[in-house]
Protein backbone atom coordinates (compact mmCIF):
# COMPACT_ATOMS: atom_id res chain seq x y z
CA UNK A 1 0.00 0.00 0.00
CA UNK A 2 1.17 3.07 -0.54
CA UNK A 3 1.98 6.03 1.78
CA UNK A 4 -0.74 8.24 3.17
CA UNK A 5 -0.39 11.35 2.06
CA UNK A 6 -2.43 14.29 3.36
CA UNK A 7 -0.61 17.59 2.22
CA UNK A 8 -2.20 18.16 -1.56
CA UNK A 9 -4.84 14.99 -1.56
CA UNK A 10 -5.83 14.57 -4.93
CA UNK A 11 -9.51 14.65 -3.88
CA UNK A 12 -9.49 17.61 -0.34
CA UNK A 13 -11.89 16.21 2.28
CA UNK A 14 -12.63 20.51 2.55
CA UNK A 15 -11.49 23.67 0.98
CA UNK A 16 -12.82 27.12 0.29
CA UNK A 17 -14.76 28.15 -2.86
CA UNK A 18 -15.98 31.56 -3.52
CA UNK A 19 -17.98 33.09 -6.55
CA UNK A 20 -15.10 35.06 -9.33
CA UNK A 21 -16.88 38.40 -7.99
CA UNK A 22 -16.48 38.27 -5.01
CA UNK A 23 -13.15 40.06 -5.60
CA UNK A 24 -14.50 43.09 -7.14
CA UNK A 25 -17.35 43.24 -3.96
CA UNK A 26 -14.46 43.15 -1.53
CA UNK A 27 -12.56 46.40 -4.05
CA UNK A 28 -15.71 48.48 -3.36
CA UNK A 29 -15.59 47.95 0.17
CA UNK A 30 -12.04 48.81 0.43
CA UNK A 31 -12.12 51.56 -1.66
CA UNK A 32 -15.23 52.43 0.61
CA UNK A 33 -12.55 53.43 3.45
CA UNK A 34 -14.92 51.58 6.24
CA UNK A 35 -14.15 48.17 6.46
CA UNK A 36 -15.82 47.94 9.98
CA UNK A 37 -19.57 46.95 11.34
CA UNK A 38 -21.72 49.51 9.16
CA UNK A 39 -24.58 49.11 6.81
CA UNK A 40 -23.31 46.07 4.71
CA UNK A 41 -23.72 44.09 8.04
CA UNK A 42 -27.36 45.38 8.40
CA UNK A 43 -27.66 44.67 4.50
CA UNK A 44 -26.44 40.99 4.98
CA UNK A 45 -28.65 40.12 7.45
CA UNK A 46 -31.83 41.66 5.75
CA UNK A 47 -30.99 39.22 3.03
CA UNK A 48 -30.19 36.32 5.49
CA UNK A 49 -33.10 37.17 7.10
CA UNK A 50 -35.52 36.93 3.09
CA UNK A 51 -33.27 33.81 2.10
CA UNK A 52 -33.93 31.52 5.54
CA UNK A 53 -37.65 33.64 6.07
CA UNK A 54 -36.81 34.21 9.39
CA UNK A 55 -37.69 37.32 11.26
CA UNK A 56 -34.66 37.98 13.45
CA UNK A 57 -31.18 37.50 12.41
CA UNK A 58 -28.05 39.23 13.67
CA UNK A 59 -24.69 38.77 12.35
CA UNK A 60 -21.59 37.92 14.74
CA UNK A 61 -17.75 36.91 14.30
CA UNK A 62 -18.30 33.54 13.96
CA UNK A 63 -20.66 30.90 15.04
CA UNK A 64 -18.86 30.32 18.61
CA UNK A 65 -19.96 34.03 19.16
CA UNK A 66 -23.32 33.17 18.14
CA UNK A 67 -23.49 30.26 20.57
CA UNK A 68 -22.54 32.35 23.58
CA UNK A 69 -24.88 35.00 22.73
CA UNK A 70 -27.85 32.87 22.17
CA UNK A 71 -26.86 30.58 25.76
CA UNK A 72 -26.39 34.19 27.41
CA UNK A 73 -29.53 35.24 26.26
CA UNK A 74 -31.52 32.00 27.24
CA UNK A 75 -30.44 32.72 30.86
CA UNK A 76 -27.31 30.65 30.88
CA UNK A 77 -25.40 30.75 34.30
CA UNK A 78 -22.76 29.26 36.33
CA UNK A 79 -23.94 26.38 37.95
CA UNK A 80 -26.72 25.96 35.59
CA UNK A 81 -27.33 22.62 33.79
CA UNK A 82 -27.54 22.21 29.64
CA UNK A 83 -28.13 19.28 27.92
CA UNK A 84 -25.73 19.01 24.47
CA UNK A 85 -24.93 16.77 22.07
CA UNK A 86 -21.30 15.13 22.29
CA UNK A 87 -21.32 14.37 18.54
CA UNK A 88 -20.43 18.07 16.89
CA UNK A 89 -17.45 20.94 17.13
CA UNK A 90 -15.85 21.57 20.51
CA UNK A 91 -16.72 24.88 19.89
CA UNK A 92 -20.52 24.25 20.31
CA UNK A 93 -19.94 23.05 24.10
CA UNK A 94 -16.60 25.02 24.96
CA UNK A 95 -18.65 28.23 25.53
CA UNK A 96 -20.99 26.51 27.96
CA UNK A 97 -18.01 25.39 30.38
CA UNK A 98 -16.73 28.82 29.85
CA UNK A 99 -20.10 30.48 31.46
CA UNK A 100 -19.83 28.09 34.22
CA UNK A 101 -22.78 25.57 33.31
CA UNK A 102 -22.56 22.02 33.86
CA UNK A 103 -23.53 19.77 30.54
CA UNK A 104 -25.41 16.93 30.41
CA UNK A 105 -24.37 14.84 27.58
CA UNK A 106 -26.87 13.55 25.46
CA UNK A 107 -27.28 10.28 23.26
CA UNK A 108 -27.27 10.22 19.40
CA UNK A 109 -28.95 7.93 17.06
CA UNK A 110 -26.17 5.77 15.57
CA UNK A 111 -27.47 5.69 12.09
CA UNK A 112 -27.32 9.63 11.85
CA UNK A 113 -25.11 11.29 14.53
CA UNK A 114 -28.57 13.29 15.62
CA UNK A 115 -30.05 13.77 18.84
CA UNK A 116 -33.71 12.80 19.17
CA UNK A 117 -36.24 13.41 21.03
CA UNK A 118 -35.83 9.68 22.95
CA UNK A 119 -32.61 10.60 24.03
CA UNK A 120 -33.33 14.24 24.80
CA UNK A 121 -36.26 12.24 27.47
CA UNK A 122 -33.37 9.91 28.93
CA UNK A 123 -31.56 13.36 29.47
CA UNK A 124 -33.88 14.96 31.36
CA UNK A 125 -34.55 12.08 32.83
CA UNK A 126 -31.06 11.97 34.17
CA UNK A 127 -30.90 15.57 34.57
CA UNK A 128 -34.45 17.06 35.77
CA UNK A 129 -33.05 20.35 36.02
CA UNK A 130 -32.11 21.22 32.70
CA UNK A 131 -32.46 24.75 31.71
CA UNK A 132 -31.80 23.63 28.05
CA UNK A 133 -30.73 21.81 25.27
CA UNK A 134 -28.39 22.22 22.56
CA UNK A 135 -28.39 20.02 19.22
CA UNK A 136 -26.54 20.40 15.99
CA UNK A 137 -27.49 18.74 12.48
CA UNK A 138 -24.66 16.08 11.64
CA UNK A 139 -23.23 16.88 8.30
CA UNK A 140 -26.27 19.51 7.27
CA UNK A 141 -28.83 16.62 7.98
CA UNK A 142 -31.65 17.94 10.12
CA UNK A 143 -33.02 16.65 13.27
CA UNK A 144 -36.48 16.53 13.76
CA UNK A 145 -37.39 19.61 15.14
CA UNK A 146 -41.07 19.62 15.93
CA UNK A 147 -40.16 16.49 18.32
CA UNK A 148 -37.72 17.94 20.24
CA UNK A 149 -39.22 21.35 20.83
CA UNK A 150 -42.14 19.54 22.15
CA UNK A 151 -40.17 17.81 24.48
CA UNK A 152 -38.21 21.01 25.52
CA UNK A 153 -40.86 23.41 25.96
CA UNK A 154 -43.25 21.08 27.66
CA UNK A 155 -39.97 21.35 30.61
CA UNK A 156 -39.74 25.47 30.13
CA UNK A 157 -36.02 24.83 28.20
CA UNK A 158 -34.70 26.14 25.67
CA UNK A 159 -33.87 24.77 22.88
CA UNK A 160 -30.71 25.67 21.13
CA UNK A 161 -29.61 24.18 17.47
CA UNK A 162 -26.23 24.76 16.30
CA UNK A 163 -26.73 24.92 12.66
CA UNK A 164 -23.21 25.60 12.11
CA UNK A 165 -23.16 22.65 9.32
CA UNK A 166 -26.99 23.03 8.14
CA UNK A 167 -27.08 26.60 6.70
CA UNK A 168 -29.26 25.92 3.45
CA UNK A 169 -31.22 22.66 4.65
CA UNK A 170 -34.84 22.30 5.31
CA UNK A 171 -37.19 20.83 7.73
CA UNK A 172 -40.81 20.49 6.48
CA UNK A 173 -40.14 22.47 3.51
CA UNK A 174 -38.72 25.52 5.44
CA UNK A 175 -35.40 26.67 5.19
CA UNK A 176 -35.70 28.26 9.49
CA UNK A 177 -36.73 26.08 11.90
CA UNK A 178 -39.48 27.74 13.51
CA UNK A 179 -40.17 25.54 16.52
CA UNK A 180 -36.17 26.22 17.72
CA UNK A 181 -35.76 29.43 19.78
CA UNK A 182 -32.47 30.57 18.38
CA UNK A 183 -30.54 29.14 15.60
CA UNK A 184 -26.81 29.66 15.12
CA UNK A 185 -24.95 29.72 11.87
CA UNK A 186 -21.34 29.07 10.89
CA UNK A 187 -19.62 31.14 7.86
CA UNK A 188 -16.50 29.79 8.56
CA UNK A 189 -13.96 29.41 5.88
CA UNK A 190 -15.25 25.88 4.84
CA UNK A 191 -18.55 25.65 5.27
CA UNK A 192 -20.93 26.08 2.18
CA UNK A 193 -21.53 29.27 2.84
CA UNK A 194 -18.83 31.31 3.67
CA UNK A 195 -17.70 34.82 4.42
CA UNK A 196 -13.99 33.38 5.49
CA UNK A 197 -15.37 34.08 9.20
CA UNK A 198 -18.20 35.12 10.49
CA UNK A 199 -21.26 33.50 11.95
CA UNK A 200 -25.03 34.68 12.78
CA UNK A 201 -27.58 33.96 15.77
CA UNK A 202 -31.92 33.98 14.84
CA UNK A 203 -34.17 34.06 17.01
CA UNK A 204 -37.75 32.69 17.37
CA UNK A 205 -41.23 34.24 17.06
CA UNK A 206 -41.52 34.95 20.87
CA UNK A 207 -38.16 36.47 21.05
CA UNK A 208 -36.31 39.73 21.16
CA UNK A 209 -32.22 40.27 20.09
CA UNK A 210 -32.30 43.15 22.07
CA UNK A 211 -29.74 42.00 24.93
CA UNK A 212 -27.73 40.22 22.32
CA UNK A 213 -27.01 43.47 19.98
CA UNK A 214 -25.83 45.29 22.77
CA UNK A 215 -23.78 41.90 24.42
CA UNK A 216 -22.09 41.69 20.53
CA UNK A 217 -20.63 45.20 20.53
CA UNK A 218 -19.22 45.05 24.85
CA UNK A 219 -22.88 45.82 26.25
CA UNK A 220 -23.13 48.85 24.25
CA UNK A 221 -26.84 49.99 22.80
CA UNK A 222 -25.27 51.32 19.84
CA UNK A 223 -28.25 52.36 17.99
CA UNK A 224 -29.39 54.38 20.57
CA UNK A 225 -26.21 56.53 20.44
CA UNK A 226 -26.53 60.54 19.45
CA UNK A 227 -25.11 60.53 15.60
CA UNK A 228 -22.89 63.72 17.36
CA UNK A 229 -22.00 62.32 20.33
CA UNK A 230 -21.50 58.88 19.51
CA UNK A 231 -18.56 58.22 21.73
CA UNK A 232 -20.84 58.94 24.78
CA UNK A 233 -22.93 55.66 26.11
CA UNK A 234 -23.43 53.61 29.09
CA UNK A 235 -22.65 49.92 29.54
CA UNK A 236 -25.42 48.00 31.46
CA UNK A 237 -23.81 45.13 31.36
CA UNK A 238 -20.83 43.21 29.95
CA UNK A 239 -20.25 41.88 26.53
CA UNK A 240 -18.01 41.07 23.98
CA UNK A 241 -16.68 42.06 20.74
CA UNK A 242 -18.49 39.81 18.41
CA UNK A 243 -19.58 41.99 15.99
CA UNK A 244 -19.48 41.03 12.10
CA UNK A 245 -17.50 43.25 9.74
CA UNK A 246 -18.31 44.88 5.93
CA UNK A 247 -15.80 42.75 3.99
CA UNK A 248 -17.29 39.94 5.95
CA UNK A 249 -20.60 41.01 4.37
CA UNK A 250 -19.73 41.96 1.23
CA UNK A 251 -18.56 38.32 0.47
CA UNK A 252 -21.61 36.87 2.03
CA UNK A 253 -23.98 39.36 -0.15
CA UNK A 254 -21.37 38.24 -3.12
CA UNK A 255 -22.14 34.66 -2.27
CA UNK A 256 -26.09 34.35 -1.82
CA UNK A 257 -26.69 34.36 -5.45
CA UNK A 258 -24.50 31.40 -6.02
CA UNK A 259 -25.84 29.29 -3.47
CA UNK A 260 -28.75 27.33 -4.94
CA UNK A 261 -26.26 25.99 -7.40
CA UNK A 262 -23.64 25.12 -5.03
CA UNK A 263 -26.27 23.43 -3.15
CA UNK A 264 -28.16 21.83 -6.01
CA UNK A 265 -24.14 20.43 -7.19
CA UNK A 266 -23.77 18.87 -3.43
CA UNK A 267 -27.35 17.38 -3.62
CA UNK A 268 -26.43 15.94 -7.19
CA UNK A 269 -23.02 14.37 -5.69
CA UNK A 270 -24.98 12.71 -2.97
CA UNK A 271 -27.60 11.10 -4.99
CA UNK A 272 -24.79 9.86 -6.56
CA UNK A 273 -23.05 8.95 -3.49
CA UNK A 274 -26.49 6.75 -2.59
CA UNK A 275 -26.87 4.70 -5.75
CA UNK A 276 -23.16 4.27 -5.92
CA UNK A 277 -22.56 2.56 -2.45
CA UNK A 278 -25.70 0.97 -2.05
CA UNK A 279 -25.87 -3.04 -0.85
CA UNK A 280 -21.68 -2.84 -0.09
CA UNK A 281 -20.74 -5.31 2.84
CA UNK A 282 -19.84 -3.71 6.27
CA UNK A 283 -21.09 -0.19 4.50
CA UNK A 284 -24.37 2.13 5.75
CA UNK A 285 -25.55 4.98 4.40
CA UNK A 286 -25.95 8.10 7.09
CA UNK A 287 -29.59 8.30 7.66
CA UNK A 288 -31.97 11.15 6.66
CA UNK A 289 -35.42 11.89 8.36
CA UNK A 290 -38.04 12.02 5.15
CA UNK A 291 -39.16 15.49 5.66
CA UNK A 292 -35.96 16.76 5.37
CA UNK A 293 -33.86 18.50 2.60
CA UNK A 294 -30.08 18.18 3.81
CA UNK A 295 -27.24 20.48 2.21
CA UNK A 296 -24.96 17.64 2.80
CA UNK A 297 -22.27 19.88 3.81
CA UNK A 298 -20.84 15.96 4.62
CA UNK A 299 -21.51 13.27 3.04
CA UNK A 300 -21.24 10.23 5.93
CA UNK A 301 -21.17 6.98 5.54
CA UNK A 302 -20.91 4.25 9.02
CA UNK A 303 -18.45 1.13 8.18
CA UNK A 304 -17.03 -1.75 9.84
CA UNK A 305 -13.07 -1.69 10.31
CA UNK A 306 -13.11 2.23 9.57
CA UNK A 307 -9.31 2.24 9.84
CA UNK A 308 -8.52 0.16 7.15
CA UNK A 309 -10.59 2.18 4.73
CA UNK A 310 -9.41 5.29 5.45
CA UNK A 311 -5.90 4.44 5.17
CA UNK A 312 -7.29 2.48 1.86
CA UNK A 313 -8.81 6.03 0.59
CA UNK A 314 -5.50 7.86 1.66
CA UNK A 315 -3.08 6.01 0.00
CA UNK A 316 -5.28 6.77 -3.32
CA UNK A 317 -4.96 10.28 -2.35
CA UNK A 318 -8.64 10.84 -1.32
CA UNK A 319 -9.15 12.58 1.91
CA UNK A 320 -12.05 11.19 3.75
CA UNK A 321 -11.89 12.23 7.10
CA UNK A 322 -13.63 11.75 10.99
CA UNK A 323 -13.65 15.82 11.41
CA UNK A 324 -15.21 16.14 14.84
CA UNK A 325 -13.84 14.13 17.86
CA UNK A 326 -17.00 13.34 20.28
CA UNK A 327 -17.17 16.21 23.22
CA UNK A 328 -17.79 13.78 26.38
CA UNK A 329 -14.34 12.76 26.27
CA UNK A 330 -12.31 15.33 24.41
CA UNK A 331 -13.91 17.90 27.41
CA UNK A 332 -13.83 15.59 30.40
CA UNK A 333 -11.37 17.41 32.36
CA UNK A 334 -14.04 20.41 32.75
CA UNK A 335 -16.99 18.62 32.60
CA UNK A 336 -18.14 16.18 35.95
CA UNK A 337 -20.40 14.17 34.10
CA UNK A 338 -20.90 10.21 34.07
CA UNK A 339 -23.05 10.60 31.55
CA UNK A 340 -20.78 9.19 28.72
CA UNK A 341 -21.78 5.53 30.59
CA UNK A 342 -24.85 6.02 28.95
CA UNK A 343 -23.90 6.76 25.16
CA UNK A 344 -24.48 3.71 23.37
CA UNK A 345 -25.31 5.50 20.34
CA UNK A 346 -22.49 7.92 20.37
CA UNK A 347 -20.26 4.52 21.03
CA UNK A 348 -21.76 3.44 17.82
CA UNK A 349 -21.84 6.31 15.52
CA UNK A 350 -18.25 7.50 16.74
CA UNK A 351 -16.22 4.13 16.01
CA UNK A 352 -18.20 3.86 12.80
CA UNK A 353 -18.56 7.21 10.50
CA UNK A 354 -16.44 8.44 7.61
CA UNK A 355 -17.27 11.74 6.42
CA UNK A 356 -16.25 11.31 2.16
CA UNK A 357 -15.52 14.40 -0.06
CA UNK A 358 -18.00 16.54 -1.45
CA UNK A 359 -18.20 20.10 -3.12
CA UNK A 360 -18.08 22.17 -5.73
CA UNK A 361 -13.90 20.30 -6.64
CA UNK A 362 -15.98 17.07 -6.56
CA UNK A 363 -17.30 15.98 -9.60
CA UNK A 364 -19.35 12.52 -10.87
CA UNK A 365 -16.49 11.09 -12.09
CA UNK A 366 -14.71 11.06 -8.57
CA UNK A 367 -17.52 9.51 -7.15
CA UNK A 368 -17.56 6.68 -9.78
CA UNK A 369 -13.83 6.61 -8.93
CA UNK A 370 -14.06 6.96 -4.86
CA UNK A 371 -17.04 4.71 -5.23
CA UNK A 372 -15.21 1.72 -6.92
CA UNK A 373 -12.35 1.92 -4.89
CA UNK A 374 -14.90 1.13 -1.98
CA UNK A 375 -16.74 -1.68 -3.65
CA UNK A 376 -13.87 -3.94 -4.17
CA UNK A 377 -13.31 -3.62 -0.21
CA UNK A 378 -10.85 -2.66 2.61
Amino acid sequence: MKEVNLTSPEIPFLRASFPAKIHEDLAAVFDSGYVGAGELVASFERALEKYLGATSIMATSSCTAALTLAYLDAGMRPGATVLATPMTCAAANIPLLQLGARIGWLDVDPNSGNVTAETVVDGFRRHPSACAVVIMDWGGVPCDYTSLASECHQRKAALILDAAQSFGSSYDGRRYPLDVDYVCYSFGPTKLFSTVEGGAVATGQHLTNNRMKALRWYGIKRELRDALRFWEYEVEELGYRFVSNNLCAAIGLGSLSSLEARLRHHRQLADMYDQELSDIPGLRVGQRLPQTRPNYWLYTILVEERERLLRRLHSHGIHAATPHRRNDRLLAAWNDSDDSDNLSGVDKFDRSYVCLPIGPWVHPGDIERMSRLIRLGW
